[in-house]
């Protein structure tokens, strides 16, 4: 009865973790996207009235002006007419979260950022997510066996005077244990 007791609360525990886990970790890669991506927005937002002067005075900005508005690790370009320049290092492709504002004339700022930073930033949560559930788990499974004891012991106890009962000794007694059920059959 004890094993059954503990396989079934952790199995119930088990599944309580991951119906809540899950639909949480997808809710915390999505936060986290979003917020890189408003980031994102702001900064490229920012860059385009940066240069806004510079494209209305009907010249693009060199790349020397450009670098120092471009955030570490980001690609920016500026397109204007057929005619673009950039500046940074291109993330990789398919690892990138990119964002663009208009200017004025027509121009086009477009801003890129890899995904890895977000990425690892979701793993951390998610590591951490599992070993909260790992502890309410153990906690469980601990709880689990103090509760399967507590069942166990009296339904022993019973056992035990029913076999005595059956040997013949009628003098038999069992102990009454708080649990109503239990207490009745003895």
């Amino acid at each position: 009865m004890g094993r059954r007791l503990l396989s079934s609360t952790v199995a119930i525990v088990l599944v309580a973790l991951t119906v809540l886990g899950v639909p949480l970790a997808y809710l915390l890669d999505r936060v986290v996207e979003d917020a890189a991506r408003a980031r994102l927005q702001r900064q490229v937002d920012a860059i385009a009235l940066a240069v806004d002067d510079r494209i209305r005075a009907g010249r693009l900005p060199s790349v020397e002006e450009l670098t120092p508005l471009t955030p570490q690790g980001d690609w920016i370009a500026i397109g204007l007419d057929g005619t673009r320049v950039q500046a940074g290092r291109r993330p990789p492709i398919g690892g990138t979260l990119a964002a663009t504002a208009d200017v004025t004339a027509g121009a086009t700022v477009r801003l890129e950022t890899s995904i890895r930073p977000f990425d690892a930033r979701v793993r951390r949560s998610v590591l951490v997510l599992l070993a909260v559930g790992g502890v309410g788990l153990g906690s469980s499974a601990v709880l689990a066996v103090f509760q399967a004891r507590r069942f166990a012991r009296p339904l022993e106890g019973l056992a035990r005077a029913a076999d005595r009962l059956g040997a013949g000794d009628f003098s038999a007694a069992v102990p009454r244990c708080g649990l109503p059920e239990i207490d009745a059959v003895a």
